[in-house]
């Protein structure tokens, strides 16, 4: 994997991921929550969000079929920080949500779903790398 290249991929992807995911967000807000329960839209929103950040990655992220496992726990960690630094920075001086609420968003005991999609993130780099070496071997 070319470094800087590579990564000016995987920070352009994260911003395409950020856009589209404030727009399912705006989404959920101003359509999905008129036409069905909250935790309808929570659901739908979350399974939206799953499948923009999984087809995303898929098409822009750079080859990382043979990357070392170090390099892509270094991406996924990079994607989930900007991600989770995004949400609370928006989340508290744009909204002006409390940290507690903000926080609440991760509690998945009492059904948040924010984690789940979380997960998927962090996944994305080995899941494309596998995808990526299966194809190309």
């Amino acid at each position: 994997m070319e470094h800087q290249g590579s990564w000016m991929r995987i920070i352009g992807t994260w911003l395409v991921l950020a856009l589209a995911m404030t727009f399912n967000g705006i989404f959920r807000e101003t359509v999905l929550r008129r036409s069905m329960t909250d935790r309808g839209a929570d659901v739908t929103s979350a399974v939206l969000g799953i499948i923009i950040i999984l087809g995303l990655t898929w098409l822009l992220f750079p080859p990382l079929g043979g990357v070392p496992v170090g390099r892509l726990v270094e991406i996924s960690a990079v994607l989930v920080g900007l991600t989770v630094g995004f949400e609370f920075a928006v989340g508290r001086w744009v909204d002006h949500k409390s940290w507690r609420t903000l926080a609440e968003n991760y509690a998945i005991w009492r059904g948040h779903l924010w984690p789940i999609v979380l997960v998927t993130l962090a996944l994305t780099p080995f899941i494309v790398a596998s995808r990526h070496a299966r194809l190309h071997p």
